[in-house]
């Protein structure tokens, strides 16, 4: 649950699931069922911030895009996996814990906590190290997904499966 006041004659309650995916149905039921409320506005799930209200702060670190930046991350064994391998700029192994929930909040900031928990197969978090030019800003994440998923859909749209009659199973439970 967040709470906020967007502006001031409104108050806002996002309902979150914290990126638990069997709890997303129970939000928008949630939302659903709520009374309408004279300046209240009520959320399910953490919506898109976009590049420019995503900054998390916790503790020493701050998580932004002028401390992040990211690389498409692959994988032969799952090729359709959407994988991101995020770079911190102030990374420390002796803190890896708090700059790995503070790279996730910002992630369910940048992209909306749905698109975050559905999109992304994996996020490999680490320093930000290496040439830079290999890095790309934290404002093209949205379209390097958008753009994966174009190419595993074209992929399989592609693919044409011709079934015969014994291709078909039928299992009785």
């Amino acid at each position: 649950l967040l709470a906020g006041a967007p502006d001031k004659d409104k108050c806002e309650i996002i309902f979150t699931a914290d990126g638990d995916l069997k709890n997303f149905f129970r939000m928008y039921r949630l939302i659903h069922t709520a009374p309408s409320l004279t300046n209240w506005i009520f959320t399910a799930l953490k919506p898109e911030r976009g590049i420019d209200g995503a900054t998390v702060e916790m503790g020493d670190y701050s998580f932004s895009e002028k401390t992040l930046m990211f690389q498409p991350g692959t994988s032969e064994e799952y090729p359709d996996d959407i994988r991101v391998v995020v770079g911190f700029k102030h990374y420390n192994p002796c803190h890896s814990d708090e700059i790995e929930n503070g790279v996730h909040l910002y992630l369910d900031l940048l992209l909306g906590e749905e698109n975050y928990a559905t999109k992304i197969d994996r996020v490999i978090i680490g320093p930000l190290y290496e040439k830079l030019d290999r890095w790309n800003p934290m404002q093209k994440l949205s379209d390097y997904i958008l753009w994966q998923e174009k190419e595993i859909i074209e992929r399989y749209n592609q693919e044409v499966r011709v079934f015969k009659e014994d291709d078909w199973v039928l299992f009785e439970i």
